[in-house]
């Protein structure tokens, strides 16, 4: 990981793999994400935008995905970011 990043490691037996890449097209808007799947994590890379943004970002990301790997289908979620 460079300057800039910030990552986050998704464990999969908590986090649904398929919520986590639906997080992430939910918020690829506002940061650039790299999904990488390295069982049994799910990790996300953030980057390409200001560091309180990215760290922000990162806690939204894993609270999005843990609700719809929760409620089963996520485009469930109300309310996207």
């Amino acid at each position: 990981m460079s300057a800039g990043e910030l990552a986050i490691d998704l464990h999969q037996d908590f986090y649904a793999p398929e919520a986590v890449a639906r997080a992430v097209e939910a918020f690829v808007s506002h940061a650039q994400l790299k999904l990488e799947e390295r069982a049994p994590y799910s990790r996300v890379i953030l980057s390409g935008a200001a560091p309180e943004v990215l760290e922000r970002l990162r806690h939204e990301l894993a609270n999005w995905a843990l609700a719809a790997g929760a409620l089963g289908d996520s485009s469930a979620v109300v309310g996207k970011p």
